[in-house]
């Protein structure tokens, strides 16, 4: 094989391996790109599960608020009729 043969097998070679290189480039800048998005999706729905939590914990408190003022109440309404019977002649 001759010198200018080889060079232009070699030249041919480094032809095939820039644009196999160039292929590579552009698939993984696409892997890169849907991966992108991808993370941006899982952010997006994350936040939104944030929020839900944060409404759900907002209503677990107004519950256990509403049912200490009604566990209160309950306790007062017992004080009450204990001293009503209390008022009531035994027989």
């Amino acid at each position: 094989m001759t010198i200018e043969q080889r060079l232009e097998a070699l030249a041919q070679s480094v032809e095939l391996s820039e644009r196999q290189t160039r292929q590579a480039f552009e698939a993984l800048t696409s892997l890169h790109a849907e991966t992108d998005a991808r993370i941006n999706r899982l952010i997006g729905l994350a936040e939104i599960q944030q929020r839900e939590i944060e409404t759900h914990d907002t209503q677990i408190e107004a519950l256990l608020s509403l049912a200490e003022k009604h566990a209160q109440s309950q306790a007062n309404l017992e004080r009450q009729w204990q001293a009503y019977i209390n008022t009531l002649p035994r027989q």
